[in-house]
């Protein structure tokens, strides 16, 4: 996996306002910067993807592993990243 280390993993330490006491301003660039969070993780979900496809033949088991486990944790990553902007959103709206 070696080769899969040129594939990046975007930061999703971003900090997202409480939308109880954010302004409209933070909240917009929160949701930009969880856009470009997204976009980022597309790019490296399928760096990594053809990091895989090219190494078929000669990836080991555990190799093919531990690249999985990279993608399932950026992806849950992600995930989560998107839930907490969701819940802060559904606060902002709700005033």
């Amino acid at each position: 996996t070696a080769g899969a280390q040129e594939c990046n993993a975007p930061s999703t330490a971003i900090d997202i306002p409480d939308g109880r006491t954010a302004t409209m301003e933070q909240m917009t660039a929160a949701q930009n910067k969880v856009k470009a969070v997204q976009t980022a993780t597309d790019e490296y979900l399928k760096c990594l993807d053809n990091f895989m496809s090219g190494q078929k033949t000669t990836i080991t088991a555990q190799g093919k592993k531990d690249l999985i486990a990279r993608y399932n944790e950026t992806v849950a990553s992600l995930a989560k990243l998107a839930a907490k902007f969701n819940d802060q959103l559904k606060a902002f709206k709700s005033r």
